[in-house]
């Protein structure tokens, strides 16, 4: 935080401390929810193309037979 509170501090944050860290939590959430979203992405991705592949090597195989 930029305004220097330290939550071991006894005394209640001011106002404009509290609003500033309310601001950076916030900042802090949407940065860490893109990239859990970003990774989520890719990982559905990544399962999707796996159960094709595991979908057209079972085809594949029901044709030989």
């Amino acid at each position: 935080m930029k305004n220097g509170y330290n939550f071991l501090s006894s005394e209640e944050p001011t106002d404009s401390q509290l609003h500033q860290l309310m601001k950076d939590v916030l900042t802090d959430v949407k940065k860490r929810s893109a990239i859990a979203s970003k990774r989520l992405h890719d990982i559905q991705l990544l399962e999707i193309r796996e159960a094709k592949s595991r979908f057209n090597d079972r085809l594949a195989l029901n044709e030989l037979k």
